[in-house]
């Protein structure tokens, strides 16, 4: 009788381990989906709409208008990683029901991004001049430029405060919260900003629209943060401890922001210090498509992070192991795909898309940035998985080590070759592949030693 209690019970908790592994991978499969979907929408939204604002508002304006929210992307780097820390140990708290560290973690987090935030915003108005003679334009006056970063700056509260938002759904795996609130800040910019243009408004209006609905969407973006935590029991709790451990993991994947920063916002600012407002234009419309190689195996893989920390925590090991080989595999073939597909078809779709004489200067440059993408694109799971066991070093050690050459070929290649010299610069970002080969060897080796702890313990 006892043992076929004992089969029953082993039964019993064997499909309830499969149940719960396949809800598990369920979950990473739709947040991967809510994610593509996040994705979709703004290369929709940035193919209707980048012909019509260049039209309206000219190439120096346009470009100008663009630095502005490149220079927001920029001031991200001033959250110090503290988001993916956010979603980090809010995914941990949540899997282990721990309602102290859920409430210290989303304390700690919003107190640091609210004073981070209100110390920096000050010192980057009152700097806007001295920034503003960086910029060389042929049509536009000083007083525009200098106008148009002090209005810019305004916005690195909001910046801020949407992060930290965002962080809870995402360490909750709940990837459709984020996604939705980007879709429709992306949606609401880029409408808002033709509607002004189109009643003849400067690109100062433009900016400053641009800075008010950040406003909006940061406290949105916080208080469905709050309406998410209130159910599980958080509530307001500043922990020194918490916040040492925070800082503690946020160091590294602060220096990954800086490296990620660089290389998809201080690109544009050095492309326009290098050759002009103009040529800002010609970069961001070629790398706004090609970057998108990179962006769709990111969000496919993003929720990789949450899920690896959970089952690493676990010491579910192997799975982690698994979803990395066959992640990694999968974006390989996809990235290989559609970089041949979009080559194929960049000459007819640039044409047709931007104009004949719009093509002519930034053709050659988008042909390269896809290939240089497609290449980088391949590290997006190792990134995420190597965050999410608890290694940020090397995410960040190679994001710092890639944006750094980047900017610097930049600089070098962009004033002997132009525009196509500061394509292949991108180039520089390929030293991050070295996050695959450290991650694949930190699981392999925590794998083993795993197995040798089985092996003792069963004697």
């Amino acid at each position: 009788m006892a043992g076929t209690i004992d089969r029953v019970l082993s039964r019993a908790i064997t499909t309830g381990t499969r149940w719960v592994a396949s809800v598990s991978a369920n979950r990473v499969a739709k947040n991967s989906l809510y994610n593509v979907l996040g994705l979709v929408v703004p290369i929709l939204l940035l193919v209707i709409f980048t012909p019509l604002l260049v039209g309206r508002m000219g190439i120096e304006n346009y470009g100008l208008w663009t630095l502005s929210v490149s220079a927001l992307g920029l001031m991200g780097v001033f959250e110090f990683g503290l988001g993916t820390a956010m979603a980090k140990f809010i995914a941990e708290y949540s899997a282990q029901h721990d309602t102290e560290g859920l409430s210290a973690t989303a304390t700690v987090g919003f107190t640091l991004y609210l004073t981070i935030g209100v110390m920096l915003t000050l010192p980057l108005f009152f700097l806007a001049p001295k920034i503003a003679r960086l910029f060389p334009s042929s049509t536009l006056s000083l007083e525009a430029i200098q106008e148009a970063i002090r209005l810019t700056s305004l916005g690195l509260v909001p910046l801020l405060l949407k992060t930290g938002g965002l962080a809870v759904p995402m360490g909750l795996q709940r990837f459709e919260v984020p996604n939705v609130v980007r879709i429709a800040h992306n949606a609401l910019m880029l409408t808002i900003a033709l509607i002004v243009v189109s009643l003849g408004g400067s690109v100062e209006y433009v900016i400053l629209s641009t800075v008010l609905l950040m406003w909006i969407i940061g406290l949105i973006s916080v208080g469905i943060a709050f309406r998410i935590l209130r159910p599980m029991g958080a509530r307001p709790l500043f922990s020194r401890g918490h916040l040492r451990m925070i800082l503690g993991f946020a160091v590294f994947t602060g220096l990954t922001g800086v490296g990620g920063r660089i290389f998809s916002s201080m690109d544009r600012v050095v492309v326009g210090a290098v050759l002009g407002v103009s040529a800002v234009t010609y970069y961001v419309v070629g790398i706004g498509i090609a970057n998108k190689l990179l962006a769709l195996t990111d969000v496919v893989s993003r929720a990789l992070m949450p899920a690896a920390s959970s089952w690493y925590t676990a010491g579910e090991v192997h799975r982690v192991w698994a979803y990395l080989r066959r992640a990694t595999l999968a974006v390989a073939l996809m990235s290989l795909v559609l970089a041949g597909v979009m080559l194929l078809s960049s000459g007819l779709f640039m044409r047709l898309w931007m104009g004949n004489e719009f093509a002519e200067q930034a053709l050659t440059p988008f042909q390269i940035l896809i290939l240089v993408y497609a290449v980088i694109s391949i590290n997006a799971p190792a990134f995420h998985i190597a965050n999410g066991i608890g290694i940020p070093w090397i995410s960040a050690t190679g994001a710092l080590a890639g944006g750094a050459i980047t900017i610097a070929l930049i600089v070098v290649l962009g004033r002997s070759y132009g525009l196509e010299g500061v394509a292949w610069a991108n180039a520089g970002y390929w030293v991050t592949l070295i996050i695959v080969v450290v991650t694949a060897a930190k699981l392999r080796d925590s794998e083993r030693k795993q197995h040798w702890s089985m092996d003792v313990n069963s004697y």
